[in-house]
């Protein structure tokens, strides 16, 4: 099974070397940054609104009796909105590495910079993060394989359930460059 790794780069952009200065931290195993940090369990769910815009809509009915067909609008301009990554796992109480995972994915959430977001399985294609941008690079005749995604954090819920024997979390990221 694959495992989802997220790591906190401490950089405001790709291009960029890791900021010292204190603005951008890097969360890390016990302070040592740049470490991949592993969500065990954890599933991704991978999700885009593409041109979204009200004047997409059915227009009038053509006056054709035989077909009755309907005109579609115009494509509208405003594009395709970046896609969004949830990642969803659960946290066992009387697991300290579950529990220190949490820990450090809750700062990861508080530290600036972008985060790359990894799956054990993307060097076979059998996962979402390798099929990400599959169409992309063929249309570029691109043949490097996707490793990583580059995504910022939007939030995190983390919920308790009534057994009260672990967390769930749903971490919400949306993909950037």
């Amino acid at each position: 099974m694959a495992k989802i790794q997220i790591l906190d780069t401490g950089k405001y952009d790709v291009s960029d070397t890791i900021v010292t200065s204190g603005e951008a931290i890097a969360v890390g195993d016990d302070g040592e940054s740049g470490s991949l940090l592993t969500l065990e369990g954890a599933e991704v769910t991978m999700g885009m609104d593409c041109m979204y815009s009200a004047d997409s809509s059915p227009q009038a009915k053509k006056d054709n009796a035989e077909t009755g067909y309907f005109v579609y609008g115009k494509a509208d301009n405003m594009g395709v909105e970046l896609p969004t990554w949830t990642v969803r796992g659960y946290c066992l109480r009387t697991n300290e590495t579950h529990m220190i995972s949490l820990g450090r994915l809750i700062f990861m959430c508080k530290t600036k910079g972008y985060k790359e977001l990894y799956s054990s399985d993307t060097d076979d294609f059998h996962d979402i993060i390798a099929y990400s941008h599959y169409g992309e690079n063929e249309f570029n005749n691109v043949t490097a394989k996707v490793t990583k995604i580059n995504v910022r954090i939007k939030s995190i819920s983390i919920s308790q359930s009534s057994d009260k024997k672990g967390f769930t979390y749903t971490l919400n990221l949306v993909e950037t460059n």
